[in-house]
């Protein structure tokens, strides 16, 4: 081999691993406790784990299954709460960034093409280039700069921009994976693109982890669902290192991509590899050791017989047989299946009445996003869907270019209706429900969204709210049960609209963000459901 040849061979040896390197060092970010405190103020955790739970508990009396141990119920309410984590961070906290908008005319911008020096703030906040925007709109064909773009690599900084593309997206998850104390890696695609992967302790393997695309455990997306062609695929967590290529292509596909791993020498990378992850636990105990060590084990089992060969066809239904919890932290039956059973009942209970009176006002702030009860604003639930009962296709939405958050149907599936109801029971009281009043902000944008709203209790009554009832933007209803009632559930279903922008077209709660910084003063809040009581014997 001539000289210039092992000279290139060497230079891309260095550059591979010093890429491999960097990754390394990067991963020390999430491991940071203040990283960690930080990214633990902005998840609503316990509404996170309630929904969890409800959905674990739910399955658990449908199956009836009594062979579940303590042990094995934690590590499967830990998968739930990670598809939990995974919605939330896509669906209400991190946005995507195609061009940022003018921020004269709001506009989307067009690049300018070149990339942009860093101001001194920029770099202090860890960006390490930034994308310069024009607006022809504007500044027409004179190309002056409008709008920036900073690619920040600081995960905390990431928290309160909450806005990026893969790479800031897999950033920031990896972080709030690991202040939420899941055993994670940050995995790269040397195709140009990032996620995470997370450890399962009831399926005791990685699972592929997308927040980009909320998916779990689809390995085979990118080679067979993107038609990507790929190559090398490498993990990298808080004490190991792993190449992890094959649990994304298709057994079928291995040789071709074998003939695209040519920047390295495969001996090599493997020797290296291995030499870095020796470094990187050296200061572990030995238990540890042996632990990561089986790990790896089944996990080169798992490349070599993969089951994520056996592909699921999303349009079939999911697997049949084994017990619903089992099925559900395997991703191998639908959610939406199941959803009715795991919603969360407003309760009433004796305390609630002594403190509030036989007049209860149930109030949602879109903007803080929290319920609360009567005049007190005492909050009783901080998230928007850990008060539901149902939920499907709904997502909360937050405009920063138009300042205003409103719920509606998530862009992705902007073709089917969504739903979500509340469900309030007189479980532990010997009151009655005597009236209902519902008072819901509704705004539609085209003719062919709607909204319909229904109310369904414990004696089999249904009441459909009239469109007569809609005035000024609100649907305003009382009505009073025939009989003695234990619970009563509002739904509401969302549908309509036209085009690409269908999904926004019929809105709930809609308000402007103004308000949160000029205060609550000019501020009017609606109960968007009352209740009133009366006595069981005085009733009948």
């Amino acid at each position: 081999m001539s000289r210039t040849g092992q000279g290139t061979i060497e230079f891309r040896q260095n550059e591979f691993r010093q890429q491999l390197i960097g990754l390394i060092s990067h991963f020390t970010r999430y491991e940071d406790a203040n990283n960690q405190e930080a990214a633990l103020c902005q998840i609503p955790v316990d509404d996170l784990k309630q929904i969890a739970e409800a959905k674990f508990n739910s399955c658990v009396d449908a199956s009836s299954d009594a062979d579940i141990t303590t042990d094995s119920t934690e590590s499967m309410v830990r998968d739930l709460l990670l598809l939990e984590l995974l919605r939330w961070f896509k669906e209400e906290f991190f946005t995507w960034m195609d061009t940022p908008k003018c921020p004269t005319c709001s506009k989307p911008t067009k690049i300018l093409g070149q990339t942009g020096k860093p101001t001194l703030t920029e770099r202090k906040n860890s960006a390490s280039r930034v994308e310069l925007y024009t607006c022809p709109n504007c500044v027409g064909q004179t190309n002056a700069e409008v709008a920036r773009f900073p690619r920040y690599n600081d995960p905390v900084v990431l928290l309160k921009s909450r806005t990026g593309r893969c790479g800031e997206w897999a950033n920031c998850f990896a972080l709030i994976c690991r202040a939420m104390n899941f055993e994670t890696r940050h995995v790269t695609d040397w195709t140009d693109h990032v996620w995470v992967e997370v450890f399962s302790l009831a399926q005791k393997r990685w699972l592929h982890c997308d927040p980009c695309e909320n998916k779990c455990s689809v390995p085979l997306l990118y080679e067979l669902g993107w038609g990507k062609r790929l190559s090398y695929i490498i993990a990298i967590s808080q004490d190991d290192i792993q190449d992890v290529t094959w649990r994304y292509s298709h057994s079928k596909n291995h040789k071709k991509v074998l003939a695209r791993r040519n920047l390295v020498n495969e001996h090599w990378l493997v020797v290296t590899i291995m030499a870095l992850r020796k470094d990187m636990q050296r200061h572990l105990s030995q238990e540890k050791k042996n632990i990561l060590q089986e790990r790896l084990v089944n996990e080169l089992v798992e490349f070599i017989c993969p089951t994520s060969d056996k592909i699921q066809d999303t349009g079939l239904g999911g697997r049949e047989s084994g017990s619903q919890v089992w099925r559900l932290v395997r991703q191998e039956i639908r959610v939406d299946d199941l959803i009715q059973k795991f919603g969360f009942v407003w309760k009433i209970t004796n305390n609630m009445i002594s403190n509030y009176g036989t007049k209860l006002e149930f109030y949602y702030d879109s903007v803080q996003d929290h319920y609360f009860i009567n005049s007190t604003k005492d909050v009783l639930k901080s998230s928007w869907n850990a008060g539901l009962y149902e939920m499907e296709n709904i997502c909360r939405k937050e405009e920063r270019d138009w300042n205003m958050v409103y719920l509606a149907r998530n862009k992705s599936e902007e073709s089917n209706p969504g739903k979500l109801s509340w469900k309030f029971e007189l479980s532990e009281t010997e009151l009655n429900f005597q009236s209902l009043e519902v008072e819901i902000p509704c705004t539609t944008f085209h003719s062919s969204a709607l909204i319909s709203l229904g109310l369904l209790n414990s004696a089999g009554e249904k009441e459909t709210i009239p469109d007569s009832s809609y005035n000024d933007g609100v649907y305003k209803y009382s009505f009073k049960p025939k009989s003695n009632v234990r619970w009563v559930l509002l739904t509401c279903h969302v549908s309509g609209g036209n085009g690409t922008n269908a999904w926004q077209h019929a809105q709930l709660f809609r308000e402007s963000l103004e308000v949160l910084h000029n205060g609550d003063i000019n501020r009017k809040f609606r109960p968007f459901f009352t209740i009133n009581f009366t006595n069981s014997d005085a009733k009948g």
